[in-house]
């Protein structure tokens, strides 16, 4: 299993405050065939200062600065520079269980698949967890078994570096946002194979103030985010392959897992139903009674229809 080599890419801006967590993560992980490559794209606080030294303690670590191009173009640099047989991208305000690698490795050492899944951590979110190796070839199963369609993240999925080069897969220069859909579709529909890690666990942290999704909209106020021809071509791809649709059926089709009913003179009387990612429905009478949501990063409660709180 040591044999599969992984080249974990972490782009770096600005995060001096808390790329610390990640990388003790990643340097006391259990699984040693780690190459550690930190995109520097273009910070002007001390987070230099944080990488420099543990690239000092640590060998596997290699450091790459470039001008502030975004996220996507980051990637697209450490995976230039990538020499491992698996590619995980990696946020620099999220870590990994430190038996993470260990499992990713794991399965894609014994299914050589193009994509392996692992599982997440977040509250509210609901990922789906995996707590065995399987592998899943029809683009229906891997859709279903990834949910896609409600979390298109990258940082879930190892990918073969061969497979990325064959297909000419690369991040959308110059994106600062929606680059993880565009990247994760056009992998998933290509990939000859997706496998699932047997728990393997990924902790999304939103604990930063100055990450991408809380300055946005400061971040685009005076960039473009990518070009016209990346989303044009993005849209062409999910109608042309039938994408878009599949997902959205999938999606539909897979939202309620339980329902369970009381009924009376063959009408149902009262029900509450369950959905997969964790909202929940009390019916009476067919009225909605009260709808807890989940939603991507907020719990929200509706009152016969009427929005009245959240929980981040």
């Amino acid at each position: 299993m040591q044999d599969v080599k992984i080249s974990v890419v972490i782009p770096v801006y600005n995060v001096a405050t808390l790329l610390t967590r990640c990388m003790e993560y990643l340097v006391h992980n259990t699984y040693q065939n780690l190459e550690i490559i930190i995109v520097d794209d273009g910070s002007t606080d001390n987070t230099a200062d944080v990488y420099s030294w543990y690239k000092k303690q640590d060998k596997r670590i290699k450091v790459i600065k470039q001008k502030n191009a975004g996220p996507a173009t980051a990637r697209n640099t450490g995976l230039n520079a990538a020499t491992g047989d698996y590619v995980h991208f990696c946020d620099s305000d999220d870590f990994v269980d430190l038996d993470y690698y260990e499992r990713m490795a794991e399965a894609a050492s014994i299914t050589d698949a193009d994509i392996v899944c692992g599982g997440v951590e977040k509250n509210f979110y609901l990922f789906p967890q995996y707590h065995d190796v399987r592998i899943y070839s029809d683009l229906s199963d891997k859709i279903a078994v990834t949910r896609i369609y409600d979390f298109c993240f990258i940082w879930r999925y190892i990918y073969k570096r061969k497979f990325l080069e064959e297909n000419k897969i690369k991040f959308p220069e110059g994106m600062y946002v929606s680059e993880d859909n565009i990247f994760s579709d056009i992998t998933l529909y290509k990939a000859r194979t997706l496998a699932t890690a047997r728990d393997a666990n990924y902790h999304y942290v939103m604990d930063n103030p100055k990450c991408l999704s809380s300055t946005i909209k400061t971040v685009l106020k005076n960039k473009k985010n990518g070009s016209a021809k990346d989303y044009d071509d993005y849209i062409r791809f999910l109608a042309d392959t039938g994408m878009g649709q599949l997902k959205d059926d999938l999606q539909k089709n897979s939202k309620i897992v339980k329902v369970k009913k009381w009924c009376t003179f063959r009408r149902c009387f009262y029900r509450t139903i369950d959905f997969m990612d964790g909202s929940k429905k009390w019916v009476l009478f067919g009225i909605p009674l009260l709808y807890r949501k989940v939603t991507q990063r907020k719990l929200k409660y509706y009152l016969f229809g009427m929005h009245l709180w959240y929980v981040k």
